[in-house]
């Protein structure tokens, strides 16, 4: 869950807070809706959800048609704990690794679905909207962010290949970038035409891209 998400869902103009009785959920208009991901562009898939079923499927955890007052807290810091995460665990530890075990925690550039990759000696990541982030690998610091043009979910992750950093959205939509001296630098686009959702395979004869409807083999 993003910072962006956490501040959509305290925010009084998209949650009715509560009273003394609770919120009543068949008062809540179907038509009302909480901004999910706001770095979605407006009208993109998974940008928006109707408030009814967050209340309902998350809130209302004894199904009586209200939401009391402990289940409307206990949901509020769930949301604001659940932040994503990347760390950084040393080789050497066995088993359970506790927090006071990590080399680092970090919380900001990280996205929601797509794994992130190592890319010129720093972590790379893409989150939806477009945003890519380069992390520093020694202490999890967020070096650079920028947006692409191609905006939109992003579920595939990044991969590397031939030096060049390559990231399609779930449109369809591709990028291929560089990263020199804590800078992303674009050096091409495009659109496949169909949605994709599975990360790009390299392979020897070339990158394999399974879309919705096709499995393609893109040549050097």
């Amino acid at each position: 869950m993003t910072r962006e998400t956490i501040k959509s869902f305290n925010n009084e103009s998209d949650i009715p807070q509560t009273d003394g009785d609770g919120i009543d959920l068949q008062k809540v208009p179907d038509t009302k809706l909480l901004t999910l991901r706001p770095e979605v562009e407006p009208g993109g898939a998974g940008r928006e959800m109707p408030l009814i079923r967050l209340l309902q499927w998350f809130m209302d955890k004894n199904r009586n048609g209200i939401v009391d007052p402990a289940e409307y807290q206990a949901a509020q810091d769930k949301f604001t704990s659940n932040l994503n995460k990347i760390a950084c665990i040393g080789i050497q530890h066995k088993d359970q690794v506790e927090n006071e075990d990590l080399e680092w925690l970090a919380t900001r550039g990280v996205p929601e679905m797509a794994n992130p990759i190592e890319f010129e000696r720093n972590i790379f990541t893409i989150e939806d909207g477009g945003i890519c982030n380069l992390i520093a690998v020694e202490d999890g610091r967020l070096i650079k962010k920028t947006r692409l043009r191609n905006t939109g979910r992003y579920t595939a992750s990044p991969i590397r290949w031939h030096d060049q950093g390559y990231v399609i959205s779930n449109a369809g939509e591709w990028s291929i970038l560089t990263a020199t001296d804590g800078r992303l630098t674009t050096l091409a686009t495009g659109d496949l035409e169909e949605r994709v959702f599975a990360t790009p395979a390299p392979t020897d004869l070339g990158m394999l891209i399974r879309t919705e409807k096709s499995l393609r083999l893109y040549g050097e």
